[in-house]
């Protein structure tokens, strides 16, 4: 006697539970809304200011000093892409990690970063690749949102900073392979899709990972505030005082920028309204320094990245297609 079994198709009990977003809800959240409260805060703070503040005073020993920090800035993202995808020469991962930065220029919804940086992979690597910018990124993303509580803190704000630590500690909680009852069901949400894969990454390579992304959030915070110290920002506020606002607005800064998920032109626009908002000002000219400051760090850690990324790779494919000219 034989028996035949007929398997049925079903939906998982949990992934019902999870309602599908709208396309039109979805693009509202990610697109429409933070351009309009960027669009609303430049013009409200830029609006009314006089037309001599915009005559900077630049410290440029620190400006330069900005710009040769940020090729340490990505040694360290390359060390930790090296890290999490292993058994790659050092120029072969800095290639990808900067093409990564140029297509993160122009990729809607912070999906740029990662196509370029696959895309640039052997296709062999691709799965593993994406199972290591999802890491990657899980691990920057706990420092940003960890530096924002703490400045919250350092602001006295602590209503605002508990809700921020709490997700601070399940964040690293579920970067460490914790799983309660909730996670089954949010992991198999498309937004938390990055989550679900980043936890197949061994353990020990996670570890040195997040050490990286923390060492490379400190190397930007120094950035951040030394570009600000070169636009003679709050230059009549006493030294110690002023950095302390600087590291603090800088935090938060990242944070707000953290929350929008438009990264169009590397966040150009929304991270100038989100220094406005967090940083202090007492003059019109260093609001203008703010604005300034955050476009030379733009040029600094994005743009001129971003140029030689597409310049490594253009030379990649013209040495592969000779290689391949060669062999016909």
């Amino acid at each position: 006697m034989s028996h035949t079994i007929t398997k049925t198709k079903s939906m998982p009990r949990d992934r019902a539970l999870i309602p599908k977003v709208p396309r039109r809800v979805g693009w509202t959240l990610g697109l429409v809304l933070p351009l309009t409260a960027t669009a609303f805060i430049l013009l409200q703070r830029l609006s009314a200011l006089p037309n001599d503040s915009w005559t900077w005073t630049i410290h440029w020993e620190l400006l330069a000093f900005t710009f040769l920090l940020s090729p340490l800035n990505w040694a360290l993202e390359t060390l930790k892409w090296d890290e999490l995808l292993p058994y790659g020469s050092p120029s072969r991962r800095m290639r990808e990690v900067l093409y990564g930065v140029s297509w993160s220029m122009i990729g809607p919804m912070r999906m740029g970063a990662i196509v370029g940086r696959v895309s640039a992979t052997r296709e062999k690597e691709r799965n593993q690749a994406c199972r290591a910018f999802a890491t990657a990124s899980a691990a920057q993303w706990w420092c940003t949102i960890t530096g924002a509580g703490i400045a919250l803190m350092a602001c006295n704000m602590p209503r605002a900073a508990l809700p921020v630590m709490t997700l601070s500690a399940i964040s690293l909680g579920l970067y460490f392979n914790w799983s309660p009852k909730f996670w089954r069901i949010l992991r198999k949400c498309q937004i938390m899709g990055d989550w679900r894969i980043a936890r197949r990454i061994n353990k020990t390579r996670r570890i040195r990972a997040l050490k990286l992304s923390v060492l490379r959030y400190m190397v930007m915070l120094t950035q951040f505030v030394v570009v600000l110290h070169a636009f003679h920002h709050n230059g009549s506020v006493p030294w110690f005082d002023r950095c302390l606002d600087q590291m603090t607005g800088a935090s938060l800064t990242w944070g707000l920028t953290s929350l929008a998920p438009l990264s169009l032109l590397g966040d150009l626009g929304v991270r100038e309204a989100a220094a406005l908002l967090s940083l202090p000002a007492l003059t019109a000219e260093d609001t203008t320094a703010i604005i300034g400051a955050m476009l030379a760090l733009w040029v600094a850690n994005l743009l001129l990245p971003a140029l030689y990324g597409m310049h490594l790779q253009r030379r990649y494919l013209q040495r592969n297609q000779g290689r391949t000219t060669l062999r016909s």
